[in-house]
């Protein structure tokens, strides 16, 4: 229904949740208050692949002192909903990559990126003069799914899936 109010969703089980396979607790007792790893931004945050991203950092005991969704839109329902997961540690940040100054703020004293992005040379080029110019030189995981799918029969790969190769 269009006014029915959306909740996070409980947080994965140990058996789900591969992020606790590298925590420093695996005892399931909640989330950590900050172990010091930094911060963790996440791109793309309230898309299919960052909620879970998202989902998966601030369940987890690896020790993520904050995490930081980039979106274009953080007031937005999504995102407030993600924030929602642990208020005192996750923030919506704007995210607009045709703004540079969004990503250069986004960016700003992160130590891991999660690049959730389309395939627009001047996205990842955004990402990556922020980065450039960021004094903590953040580790970036790049993640890209679009159009990666097996062809029908007689179909063509698309143009996504022979970027990353077959």
């Amino acid at each position: 229904p269009p006014h029915t109010k959306q909740t996070p969703p409980p947080p994965p089980t140990e058996q789900s949740n591969p992020v606790s396979a590298l925590s420093n607790n695996n005892s399931g007792e909640g989330k950590s208050t900050g172990g010091g790893l930094g911060i963790v931004l996440v791109t793309g945050a309230t898309g299919t692949i960052g909620k879970e991203a998202v989902s998966l950092l601030a369940h987890s005991a690896a020790g993520w002192d904050s995490i930081r969704i980039g979106t274009r839109s953080p007031t937005g329902a999504s995102a407030q909903m993600l924030c929602a997961y642990d208020p005192a540690r996750i923030e919506a940040v704007k995210l607009d990559f045709a703004d540079q100054n969004t990503v250069d703020a986004a960016v700003a004293g992160v130590t891991v990126i999660v690049f959730i992005a389309d395939f627009a040379e001047a996205t990842t080029k955004a990402l990556i003069d922020a980065v450039k110019s960021s004094p903590t030189a953040p580790f970036v995981v790049k993640v890209s799914v679009i159009g990666a799918r097996i062809p029908k029969d007689g179909e063509e790969i698309s143009f996504f899936p022979k970027m990353h190769g077959r």
